[in-house]
């Protein structure tokens, strides 16, 4: 199978429009909540940043998780792949553009430093967790974390203080 049309079927059974649309757009609403209400192309493009964001960790996940996938769910498109490669690249290539959308959205302040703190953390949780085979609570909690610290780095520039 080709790469794209690996990445294409990925997309299609682990980020199902109709349930990550809704996500991305809870998640904005969250952020953009402390402000009064912004035009429609700050919720658009607050909308779109969690959808990437949420996309991004969500490749995290399943790339962190795959040992144990390839037991418990073997029909998933990234257990069924030979080479997870495109998965790799894809997942590096949506934190840069994370960040550099960040970035500009808010300039260099303290929520590019707590998305970089973000990756350091997940990124070091999957390398380092004692069990990925059984995750358990603390797993959990630490990987749902990401959803408000989300919504806070999407949140309208001085809405929620950057100090």
């Amino acid at each position: 199978m080709s790469w794209s049309k690996a990445l294409g079927q990925y997309l299609c059974t682990r980020l199902p429009v109709m349930q990550f649309v809704p996500l991305a757009v809870f998640i904005a609403a969250a952020g953009l909540a402390p402000a009064p209400p912004g035009p429609l192309s700050e919720w658009v493009m607050a909308t779109a940043l969690a959808l990437i964001l949420v996309l991004q960790f969500r490749l995290w996940d399943d790339i962190a998780d795959r040992e144990r996938d390839c037991e418990s769910r073997p029909e998933r498109v990234m257990c069924q792949a030979r080479n997870i490669k495109p998965f790799l690249v894809a997942a590096l290539s949506l934190t840069v553009l994370s960040g550099l959308l960040l970035a500009w959205y808010h300039g260099q302040n303290t929520r590019s430093a707590a998305y970089l703190l973000l990756c350091v953390t997940l990124f070091a949780w999957y390398r380092l967790r004692p069990t990925p085979t059984a995750p358990g609570l603390l797993n959990s909690m630490l990987v749902l974390l990401k959803y408000p610290v989300i919504a806070w780095l999407i949140s309208t520039p001085g809405a929620v203080s950057d100090t």
